[in-house]
C-alpha cells in the first residue's frame, strides 16, 4: 500500500481518502480483503475504487454488490503507471489517495488511518 497526499491538502481525515485498487482476476483475495477493508475506521465503501481489467471471473460484480465503485477497461488499456494516474483523475478532489494491489490485506482496523496520520506532519507531502 502507498498514500500520497495532493499538493495543498490539509491534515488528513478518512473522508478524504480513495482507495484505488487495479484489479486482475481478483477474486481468490476478495474474501479476505472486502471484509478487512469494511472494517477500516470511517471508510464508506463508495471510496473504494476498483480498476478491473477485463478480469474473466466474479470479481467485477461481488466489488459492485460489496459497494465499491468500478471502473472497467480492456487488458490493453492497463498500464501500470497510466492506469492508477486515470484513477486518480476520476478521483477529482479527493485529496488522499491510497494505492493497494488486490491482494495487499490491511493488518487490523486501523491500518489506513495510521497509513495517512503521516500527513499530520505538515513536513510530509
Amino acid at each position: 500500500m502507498t498514500a500520497a497526499l495532493k499538493k495543498g491538502s490539509e491534515a488528513p481525515n478518512m473522508r478524504d481518502v480513495r482507495v484505488i485498487i487495479p484489479t486482475l482476476y481478483a477474486a481468490p483475495h476478495l474474501d479476505r480483503l472486502l471484509p478487512l477493508l469494511a472494517q477500516q475506521s470511517d471508510l464508506e465503501r463508495r471510496q473504494v475504487v476498483v480498476v478491473d481489467s477485463a478480469s474473466g471471473d466474479d470479481t467485477v460484480s461481488r466489488c459492485r454488490e460489496w459497494g465499491a465503485e468500478v471502473l472497467e477497461i480492456s487488458r490493453s488499456e492497463f498500464d501500470h503507471g497510466g492506469t492508477r494516474q486515470m484513477a486518480a483523475e476520476h478521483c477529482g478532489e479527493s485529496p488522499i489517495l491510497i494505492y493497494m494491489t488486490q491482494d495487499a490485506i490491511p493488518a487490523g482496523p486501523n491500518a489506513l488511518m495510521r497509513l495517512i496520520e503521516a500527513f499530520s506532519n505538515p513536513n510530509v507531502g
